[in-house]
């Protein structure tokens, strides 16, 4: 995640209304990203993986 999309992520003011989901801190986070293909495969599609990706960012409020 770019700075400038952890500035955005952090400082859009936005909660989220998932069960569970806390809103977001100013702070250091980890962040995970994984591409996904479904392939098809039988009578259901398969996950092909492209790419995982981690990084640890710091979310900044504006």
């Amino acid at each position: 995640m770019s700075g400038k999309a952890a500035k955005a992520a952090a400082g859009s003011g936005k909660t989220s209304h998932k069960a569970g989901a806390e809103p977001l801190k100013t702070g250091a986070a980890h962040v995970e990203a994984t591409l996904v293909e479904l392939r098809p495969s039988g009578l259901a599609p398969m996950p092909y993986f492209h790419a995982v990706r981690q990084q640890d960012i710091t979310l900044v409020q504006d």
